[in-house]
């Protein structure tokens, strides 16, 4: 019995670490699909896609049959929060962040949720946690700037500056998204739940689709940006998502957030490697105060060990 337990759980750590590691190329992925594609239309066509995939698993294990009107409401607010507008802010950011500064900023995610979670779940938060926030958050700001604040005082513009506001934005709207899920998941089937909130994502970012008259955009698509764009929807959302959430039927969340730290390191060395992007000393200082903080923030809440709640779900078909 506790071989079984034991392998189920290397299983998931290696699930979660294959997940990870398509999400960390995806910031190349997705900076390939930005030069021919507008944003509204990278965000529908991936999250379409993965509705697609999604859903037939969750149509498959009957989890429809279970839902209800009531699940509407929470799955677009998912939707609008974590899909629409947080993919609105992170691709928009893309178009101008260099792909390891991006994947570095959206590392800071955990240290906002944890955040987050201490005012909207009255989690507690430790003398260790504040520090590890802290860090991570001037990580990220020297990230942001690139290290150069000397022009950022005299005024000058960064043409990466916007970009890179936009993601760490991208990061707070992220946390906020995965408060909600924590939610959403509580009493509902996790791909009913992934698909749903896929479908409602993809929905909300259709006016700016249809406002740019996205679907001409196609026409003119490169065998290059055909190749980006399914990898990201195939692989970086259906695939990868799916991956992630058996992951967490098995082991904590703490593990999984431990794991997801490579994620920045994969994107840097997609980087660097396909794309010939430079690693600089500011990166690299800034990188390693937002991996140590992140670190820090997550590690320091507990042992490791899954809640309750979530030691109790991995007996329920999901």
């Amino acid at each position: 019995m506790e071989r079984d337990l034991k392998r189920a759980e290397t299983i998931a750590l290696l699930e979660c670490f294959l997940a990870i590691t398509l999400w960390g190329v995806s910031f190349l992925f997705m900076k390939i699909a930005l030069r021919e594609l507008s944003t509204a239309t990278v965000i529908v066509f991936r999250y379409a896609l993965g509705t697609l995939l999604v859903g037939v698993v969750s149509w498959q294990r009957g989890e429809f049959a279970r839902g209800s009107l009531k699940d509407i409401k929470a799955l677009a607010l998912l939707g609008a929060i974590g899909i629409s507008l947080q993919q609105m802010l992170q691709v928009s950011g893309q178009v101008t962040a260099d792909v390891g500064v991006a994947a570095f900023l959206a590392a800071t995610a955990p240290a906002f949720t944890v955040i987050l979670a201490a005012v909207w779940l009255h989690e507690r938060l430790s003398r260790m946690q504040a520090v590890g926030v802290l860090l991570a958050s001037l990580g990220g700001i020297v990230v942001a700037v690139g290290g150069d604040f000397s022009s950022l005082l005299a005024g000058e513009t960064l043409h990466t500056l916007p970009g890179n506001i936009l993601i760490l934005l991208s990061s707070v709207v992220w946390a906020v998204f995965i408060i909600l899920s924590k939610r959403a998941v509580r009493n509902r089937p996790s791909a009913f739940v992934t698909s749903g909130t896929f479908f409602f994502g993809m929905l909300f970012s259709l006016p700016l689709f249809v406002y740019g008259r996205g679907w001409e955009e196609f026409s003119r698509l490169s065998p290059g940006g055909w190749s980006a764009i399914l990898h990201l929807g195939v692989l970086m959302t259906a695939v990868a998502y799916m991956l992630n959430s058996h992951a967490l039927k098995h082991i904590s969340a703490t593990r999984v957030a431990v794991v997801q730290n490579t994620e920045p390191l994969i994107a840097m060395i997609a980087a660097a490697v396909f794309m010939g992007e430079p690693v600089t000393g500011a990166i690299l200082a800034g990188g390693a105060a937002i991996l140590g903080g992140v670190y820090l923030a997550e590690r320091s809440g507990g042992s490791g060990a899954a809640p309750r709640e979530e030691r109790q779900k991995r007996g329920v078909p999901d």
